[in-house]
């Protein structure tokens, strides 16, 4: 091999390498999330419950209310239609 070739089999390595390690770190981080907010939510039902503490309250116009699902569904698709073209 000459070495054109094995400084581009070498990049593509390295970005194979880092792809992979920012998606184990992405994952980490959305597992991390999740479990946080299911143990903060069961925190203040429990509380709510047991005390006159009163949970937090997202408290949404009708436009919002409407609009929000729309922008999450928007992005979900962008995203998953995004990682089907890597494939």
């Amino acid at each position: 091999m000459d070495k054109a070739t094995t400084m581009i089999a070498e990049q593509q390595r390295r970005d194979n390498a880092f792809t992979r390690h920012c998606c184990v770190v992405g994952l980490i981080i959305s597992w991390a999330v999740g479990v946080a907010s299911l143990l903060v939510g069961s925190l203040f039902l429990v509380l709510e419950e047991t005390s006159a503490v009163k949970s937090p309250q997202l408290n949404l116009s009708h436009t919002w209310r409407e609009v929000l699902p729309l922008i999450l569904n928007v992005v979900g698709m962008l995203k998953d239609d995004s990682n089907l073209n890597l494939q």
